[in-house]
């Protein structure tokens, strides 16, 4: 298990291999990052992606899913 803060940006997570991607706080990631952070699953059979956070308005990207 890798747990890294991506809140700035996605660099923290180059170079990873998973299967499962668990991004908390999605609303407050750059829209150019969350792209990068799921390469970390591109090797993987499983690939799964979970998407969690509270929605500040209606302009972000939990909107968009």
């Amino acid at each position: 298990m890798y747990v890294r803060a991506a809140f700035r940006t996605g660099d923290a997570v180059r170079g990873l291999s998973a299967d499962l991607l668990f991004v908390d706080e999605v609303q407050d990631i750059a829209p150019g990052d969350l792209p990068v952070m799921m390469e970390c699953l591109s090797h993987s059979d499983v690939a799964r992606t979970i998407l969690t956070g509270t929605p500040k308005g209606y302009d972000n990207q939990l909107q968009t899913f």
